[in-house]
């Protein structure tokens, strides 16, 4: 284990690299005065919370299986639904962002609207990849920047 960025992390562990420094550019941005959006991650929240409902109702037999079958049926079909839509928000939505930016305390980010940083680590290389993108100006001209680090 080695210290990076003030945290214990498995240099050898790609995963654990990236969330310390997804972690330490957070910190950064939340001390230069950006706030996060929240919307997303409290929809997700209400999402994981429906599901552990749906679950627990229906695996610790509240409603008996052989009496009331088509109502654990349905159970089983909304908890999927929920699960689907959960999943849909994840991998589409967000996407890979650790941060959205809903205000700047930045001037010189002050025309720049729907900033989003996000991260990735490869499968297999290793490589830690930093994106930020945003929509700036009158015209809504998106911007995008990627640096490739490893």
């Amino acid at each position: 284990m080695s210290k990076i960025i003030g945290k214990k992390v498995n240099k050898y562990d790609p995963y654990q690299l990236c969330d310390a420094v997804d972690s330490h550019i957070t910190d950064i941005l939340i001390e230069k005065g950006f706030t996060q959006k929240q919307g997303v991650f409290l929809l997700k929240m209400l999402l994981a919370v429906a599901c552990v409902f749906l679950g627990a109702y229906s695996y610790l037999k509240l409603v008996p299986i052989q009496k009331y079958f088509a109502l654990n049926v349905a159970f089983l079909l909304a908890y999927w639904a929920v699960c689907l839509v959960f999943y849909y928000i994840d991998f589409f939505i967000e996407k890979n962002y650790f941060f959205d930016v809903s205000e700047s305390g930045d001037d010189k980010m002050k025309g720049v609207k729907d900033i989003k940083f996000s991260s990735d680590t490869g499968l297999f290389d290793g490589k830690y990849v930093l994106g930020i993108e945003g929509v700036k100006g009158l015209k809504n001209v998106k911007v995008s920047e990627t640096k490739c680090v490893g």
